[in-house]
């Protein structure tokens, strides 16, 4: 059985302002994450998250399904470190503005009733649901079908 992932790009109408604050939080949990991860020797995402989920949650505030998330980005970082045998990058890794990653439970694609777009709701704290409209190319458009066999993963907030 062959498994094929799609990526579609779409560009939201919001203003950064709107989600900086967000961004900046999660950024600093994952370079939290990592120092933490990369000084203990860490890579794993059960123990990363056994051992720094509460703090990451009380020091920084984040929503329970972001504090997952930065805490499995910060994994996969450590990982790729390690895999390169700390030779190259001797240092734990660190970012100046990390992508938030939102899966299943913390972002949802709702059809929008008055136009012909859809809307992406996203959880940005930790009672703040955020719906912002958008239009889908026709080239992404099966992928957004609602009686599409496709099944949505997880989705990149990135600033530009």
């Amino acid at each position: 059985m062959t498994i094929s992932r799609r990526t579609a790009i779409i560009k939201l109408a919001i203003s950064k302002d709107e989600v900086l604050p967000v961004v900046a939080l999660y950024t600093v949990a994952f370079n939290e994450i990592c120092a933490l991860g990369f000084a203990e020797g860490l890579t794993s995402k059960s123990i990363l998250q056994e051992r720094f989920y509460r703090t990451i949650r009380d020091n920084h505030g984040l929503p329970a399904q972001l504090t997952c998330s930065v805490i499995f980005k910060a994994a996969e970082a450590l990982k790729g470190v390690k895999e390169l045998n700390n030779q190259k990058y001797p240092q734990a890794p660190k970012s100046l503005q990390q992508s938030i990653r939102f899966d299943c439970r913390s972002y949802s694609i709702l059809d929008n009733k008055k136009s012909a777009g859809k809307t992406l709701s996203i959880l940005l704290g930790t009672d703040n649901r955020v719906k912002i409209p958008f239009e889908v190319s026709p080239f992404h458009a099966e992928f957004f079908e609602k009686d599409n066999n496709w099944i949505r993963k997880s989705a990149e907030l990135k600033i530009h």
